[in-house]
C-alpha cells in the first residue's frame, strides 16, 4: 500500500513524502529554484553531506564522483558503512548503496530540469532479507530525516 503524505516538517507545498511499506520504500520530492548542474554540485560534494543531510554525520568518497567510486558514510547513530556509486549520470541524477547487516539501503537522487526550477526526488530502498525489519525500524528515522534533508539541500541550493 502507498501512503502519500505531505511532508510533516515543511511548509513548501512543492514537498511530497511517500510510503511505500510493501515495495520498502520511502520517496520525497520537493521544488528547488536552482539549476541542475547547481544541485548536482551539492549532491557530489561529498565531504559535505552533512551539512544539508541530517541523516550523515560523516561521508568520504575514495575518487572521484562517479560509477564504481567507494568510502564510507557514517550515520548519526551507529557505525560507519561502505557506500558504493553505483550509477552516476550527470547532472540529473546518482545512486549510492549502503550494506546494512548482509541487506542493502539504496538511495537514487534524480532531478528533472523545468528551466527554471527543478524537482528533486530522493528515495531510500531497503533491500534484501532483512528489508522488513529496516523499513520497520531505520524507516522511522528515514521519514523524520528525509523532510529536513530535503528542506535544508533546496536553501543550500537556492543560496548559491
Amino acid at each position: 500500500m502507498t501512503i502519500p503524505m505531505r511532508l510533516p516538517t515543511q511548509a513548501d507545498p512543492t514537498a511530497l513524502l511517500t510510503v511505500d511499506a510493501a515495495r520498502h520504500r520511502i520517496e520525497a520530492s520537493i521544488s528547488i529554484n536552482a539549476s541542475a548542474k547547481r544541485v548536482f554540485a551539492i549532491w557530489s560534494d561529498v565531504a559535505n553531506w552533512h551539512t544539508w543531510d541530517p541523516d550523515t554525520k560523516w561521508a568520504t568518497l575514495n575518487g572521484p564522483f562517479a560509477q564504481g567510486s567507494s568510502g564510507k558514510l557514517a550515520p548519526p547513530k551507529g557505525m560507519a558503512v561502505k557506500l558504493l556509486l553505483i550509477s552516476v549520470q550527470p547532472p540529473t541524477e546518482f545512486t549510492a548503496e549502503c550494506a546494512v547487516l548482509g541487506s542493502r539501503m539504496v538511495f537514487p537522487h534524480r532531478l528533472v530540469d523545468h528551466g527554471s526550477f527543478v524537482t528533486v526526488t530522493h528515495t531510500v530502498e531497503f533491500q534484501g532479507w532483512l528489508k522488513g525489519v529496516l523499513m520497520r525500524s531505520v524507516g522511522k528515522s528515514v521519514i523524520a530525516g528525509l523532510p529536513l534533508t530535503l528542506t535544508r539541500l533546496k536553501a543550500l541550493a537556492e543560496s548559491g
